[in-house]
């Protein structure tokens, strides 16, 4: 793969990320404030707490998606069609039952239990058609997970995109006609079904097309097949099943400890981090199947050097979200939903911003960890750290309420960080000092003056609205965006850079696109 055509293809991936992100942040942000204010807080709170039954199925894919993912890209840079199509059929296989298992247990198991959750009996009447609907959804939910980590490890990110483009939009659309005509989380329950069973077809439908040679049947699941997916899926399921055990049963504490009113609370200021995490994933996602591709093929320094020449890129994007996240994130709730969400809720974007801001420090060592099969530190690790962090937040909530868990998360953080900082050299082969001087250090200086700004400007007294936001924002991003031009850039990129950018506006005929090494 050629510098150029590496620097395309990860170019093309990210952007697509991030459109999709952006589009899907603002059908979110749009919505949210419209479902709370016309079901209220506490259906709000249900809506979450059913909704969280995708996420303790999840675990049960035991790394299936992320398995499939890495080994469709490593058989892909093998040009191995037959090896790609067993693998994708072995994890086809898996999520159907694994859809079906779900569904009956929605159906038949957890409505027996939902009254240790909900307490109001007008709540449960409508708790138990909500679930068995969110069993049904379970099966298209499944088969579309295991068709997205095949068509990301083709590498097609721009059509996976295009498609939540589509779909989220159609959501927004419906969810505001649905609500207006008073149908509720029924209502919602139903498109939601929709929806998803339209995107487990469109899936399919684009690995079939996407790639010469694509097949799924039954008949081609092999013994070593299995044995694949399930030793990487097994690392991955032990490294994720603590981090969502975490984040699904957090929820469901606050709810039995407190309230469901609380339980709303907590999960709008969950969910604004979580889309400030997902901007991150969306830029950083594409890297791990393209890892696996280099490893494939044998280009090692390529991969080290695409490592800290990309996580720099990486911080100097991300790092002013974890900054307005921590100095704006109240008072975008104040007129996002409402003041009694930024007093309650605030606190807690506040401290997630700040565990988000650590979880950045390494934006990538997750994606080359996963791309290169070297899981063992990796897995016990991010176990540790996710279980320690839930029992010392279940802990914290009947003293410090909310704020509890989001403390206890930063701790966590803290000490992940720690030891990924500690073991980079002998897990990926990158000197620590290496990555500080060529990451760390050259971005520092423009993400402190960022911070500067941000936090003076919203010291000034003023009437909090959308236009004070984008003021404060635009005004620190002045200053910024030169400073990180002149100083975390080289000349090399620099000038790539300007060159790209007058090409793209059509400042200048076209000429050819100079081949940007990958350097530090």
């Amino acid at each position: 793969m050629t510098p150029t055509s590496l620097h395309s293809l990860i170019g093309r991936n990210t952007i697509w990320n991030l459109l999709r992100f952006l589009v899907n942040f603002g059908v979110v942000f749009i919505l949210t404030p419209m479902i709370i204010r016309v079901v209220g807080d506490s259906q709000y709170g249900l809506w979450a707490i059913v909704l969280s039954v995708f996420g303790y199925a999840g675990i049960l894919d035991m790394g299936v998606q992320q398995a499939t993912m890495k080994l469709v890209a490593h058989y892909k840079g093998r040009e191995d069609t037959d090896r790609l199509n067993s693998i994708a059929s072995t994890a086809v296989v898996f999520f159907v039952l694994l859809g079906i298992g779900t569904f009956m247990c929605c159906w038949f198991v957890l409505p027996h239990f939902m009254h240790y959750i909900v307490s109001k009996p007008e709540e449960m009447n409508v708790a138990i058609p909500l679930l068995r609907l969110i069993g049904v959804n379970a099966i298209f939910v499944f088969c579309s997970n295991v068709f997205i980590g095949i068509t990301l490890g083709l590498q097609q990110y721009h059509l996976r995109g295009k498609l939540d483009i589509c779909i989220g939009l159609t959501r927004l659309v419906a969810t505001w006609v649905l609500l207006k005509a008073g149908f509720g989380l029924l209502g919602l329950a139903w498109l939601k079904l929709g929806l998803d069973a339209s995107v487990a077809l469109a899936l399919a439908l684009t690995c079939h097309a996407v790639h010469s040679g694509f097949r799924v049947s039954p008949m081609l699941i092999g013994r070593e097949s299995i044995h694949e997916i399930s030793r990487f899926g097994f690392g991955i399921f032990t490294a994720s099943t603590a981090t969502r055990l975490n984040e699904t049963a957090m929820p469901l504490a606050v709810s039995m400890l407190l309230t469901t009113t609380w339980t709303a609370y907590f999960t709008v200021a969950k969910r604004l981090s979580a889309y400030a995490q997902e901007l991150i994933y969306a830029l950083s996602s594409s890297f791990m199947p393209l890892f696996s591709e280099l490893a494939a093929r044998g280009e090692k320094d390529a991969i080290k050097e695409v490592y800290l020449q990309y996580s720099r890129y990486l911080l100097l994007v991300t790092g002013p979200i974890y900054i307005m996240l921590l100095f704006l994130g109240p008072m975008f709730l104040k007129l996002w939903i409402d003041p009694t969400y930024a007093e309650l809720a605030g606190p807690v974007v506040m401290i997630l911003a700040l565990q988000m801001a650590v979880n950045g420090v390494q934006p990538l060592f997750g994606r080359i960890i996963l791309g290169s099969g070297s899981l063992a530190f990796f897995v016990r690790t991010n176990a540790c750290t996710s279980i320690a962090a839930l029992m010392l937040g279940v802990a914290l909530i009947p003293a410090l309420g909310i704020v509890g868990p989001a403390l206890a998360g930063l701790v966590s953080a803290i000490c992940q960080q720690g030891l990924y900082l500690y073991r980079l050299e002998s897990q990926v082969d990158i000197p620590l000092r290496r990555l500080i001087t060529s990451c760390h250090l050259r971005v520092l200086f423009p993400l402190t003056v960022f911070a500067a700004v941000l936090w003076w400007l919203s010291q000034v007294p003023s009437v909090p609205s959308y236009t004070t936001l984008f003021a404060a924002t635009a005004g620190a991003f002045a200053l910024y965006a030169p400073l990180a031009w002149a100083l975390s850039l080289n000349r090399h990129e620099r000038a790539f850079a300007s060159q790209l950018i007058r090409k793209r506006l059509r400042l200048k005929p076209a000429a050819p696109e100079p081949a940007m090494e990958v350097r530090r």
